[in-house]
């Protein structure tokens, strides 16, 4: 079973790979999050007020959803700013 995860990876481009991670972990974050307390959605314009911070959280390996709940609850809602939070964060990884 390993030989056909690492043959169906190899498939899917490693930057595409770390994309859609990066959104499953924001719509994870956000559900798991949901069941114990009320995320509410920030709307574009403040995620993307905070999105350099919690770029650098992310790509310093801490937990940026702990402190911005409502931007990650935004990105798992909406694709568009999410697509722009995992852009960032590879290029912050290839630095």
């Amino acid at each position: 079973m390993t030989n056909d995860v690492h043959a169906r990876s190899r498939l899917i481009p490693k930057g595409e790979r770390t994309r859609v991670r990066i959104i499953e972990a924001a719509r994870l974050i956000c559900e798991l999050g949901a069941a114990g307390t009320t995320l509410d959605d920030v709307g574009c314009d403040e995620a993307m007020a905070v999105l350099h911070i919690y770029v650098d959280l992310a790509a310093a390996g801490q937990d940026p959803a702990e402190r911005y709940p409502g931007v990650a609850a935004h990105f798992a809602a909406c694709g568009a700013c999410a697509e722009d939070f995992a852009g960032l964060l590879m290029a912050a990884a290839s630095d």
